[in-house]
C-alpha cells in the first residue's frame, strides 16, 4: 500500500495489540503476540490517534498543527510510522 492510499484510511490497534502506561517502567508500552515496544514521543503521539476515527491524513495534519519542528514533512513522517506499525501487525486500517 502506498503512503497515498494510507492517507485516506483510519488506523487503529488491532484487537491483540494493546498500548498502555506501564507505572513500573514510566514508559509508554505497545504489545502485541511475541512483540513488546516501548515507542518513541513522536511514534506515541500516532499510535494515540489511531483510534479507527480519524484518518492518517488528518493525524498527519493535526502533527503539522502542534510540532513545527519536524524537519520533513509530516504526512510522509505519518505514513512511514503507521506503514511500520502495521508490517509489525499492531495496527489495521478500518
Amino acid at each position: 500500500m502506498d503512503s497515498n492510499q494510507l492517507m485516506a484510511l483510519s488506523p487503529e490497534l488491532t484487537p491483540r495489540s494493546h498500548l498502555y502506561f506501564d507505572s513500573r517502567r514510566q514508559r509508554w508500552i505497545l504489545t502485541a503476540p511475541n512483540q513488546l515496544v516501548m515507542p518513541d514521543p513522536l511514534s506515541l503521539d500516532i499510535l494515540l490517534c489511531c483510534d479507527g476515527e480519524h484518518a492518517t491524513a488528518e493525524i498527519a495534519d493535526g502533527l503539522d498543527r502542534s510540532l513545527h519542528e519536524l524537519a520533513a514533512p509530516s504526512r510522509e513522517i505519518t505514513a512511514e510510522i503507521v506503514s511500520g506499525f502495521m508490517q509489525r501487525g499492531f495496527l489495521k486500517v478500518a
